[in-house]
């Protein structure tokens, strides 16, 4: 029988309803229909009475693992968010703490993101000693990832063969933009750069995947 908990917990998902999903699992363990939907990669099988949600919506019940949040199903509904966004900082060394929360939470509001789907912070390796960073990073829960000029400065956008062949330039990124693809190698940049006052932010995703053991 599928657990809900036990795959939130095995594959490091965020449960954003408890509640609802804990009627969800005993609507599960009652065989009801259950569509399931990721926009991650899913490895095994899904298991019965779950089915792929695919696009649409024809399940009463459904269970959504994604960083974005959705339109919850007519009945009961269960949010699991991977911790996979990335967030590029390019700062003075000074630089508000309360000003980055708030930054961070606009963009979050912008792109209709869970804030529990961040899961790392990338920044230059010298702002990685700011001691006020390193706090709000342990506060979170969030991995402070840092790197040296050397290795951000080379970050940049995959080009589609199409783009190469026409002689297309790749984009030119800021500071933090690269950083954030630092921070998600294989991943896709979510935004460009954003200022707040003395704080520059980007957001990227990792990509990520879900098991059926």
């Amino acid at each position: 029988m599928f657990d809900l908990e036990k795959f939130a917990q095995d594959n490091s998902l965020f449960i954003a309803n408890k509640e609802e999903a804990a009627s969800l699992q005993l609507a599960i363990m009652e065989g009801k229909e259950t569509g399931f939907t990721c926009d991650g990669a899913i490895g095994g099988m899904i298991p019965a009475p779950l089915q792929d949600l695919g696009t649409n919506l024809p399940f009463e019940n459904g269970i959504f693992v994604s960083c974005k949040k959705a339109a919850p199903c007519r009945k009961l509904s269960a949010f699991l968010v991977p911790k996979a966004v990335c967030v590029g900082i390019s700062a003075e060394r000074d630089f508000s703490v309360d000003l980055l929360e708030d930054s961070v939470g606009i963009l979050l509001s912008k792109l209709d993101y869970w804030k529990q789907s961040i899961g790392s912070v990338a920044v230059d390796e010298g702002l990685a000693g700011n001691q006020a960073l390193a706090d709000y990073c342990r506060d979170r829960d969030l991995e402070l990832k840092a790197f040296p000029k050397a290795q951000w400065e080379k970050a940049s956008v995959p080009m589609s063969e199409a783009d190469i062949l026409v002689g297309k330039e790749p984009p030119q990124l800021s500071q933090c933009e690269k950083l954030a693809l630092c921070g998600a190698p294989c991943g896709e940049l979510l935004t460009g750069k954003v200022d707040f006052e003395t704080v520059s932010i980007a957001f990227s995703r990792e990509n990520y995947s879900v098991l059926f053991s």
